[in-house]
């Protein structure tokens, strides 16, 4: 998308533009410490974060998929 308009030429004030409360702060230490894998999620774990019938909603293979083997 272009727009031919001049974008504002104020420049930014993160204080005004962007606000950053305590929990702000908290969550985004919480999440600098997250897992920086899905592979070291427990089970549990990742089945707390998949909404209750999403995979029968969307399934992760089709139907109709036949087996293979990789080389």
């Amino acid at each position: 998308m272009n727009s031919r308009e001049r974008s504002d030429p104020r420049e930014v004030d993160f204080a005004r533009d962007a606000p950053t409360t305590a929990d702000d702060v908290s969550v985004l230490r919480a999440l600098s410490h997250a897992p920086a894998s899905w592979f070291l999620l427990s089970p549990e774990e990742i089945d707390a974060l998949i909404p209750e019938g999403a995979l029968a909603a969307r399934p992760p293979i089709r139907a109709d998929a036949s087996p293979f083997t990789l080389p």
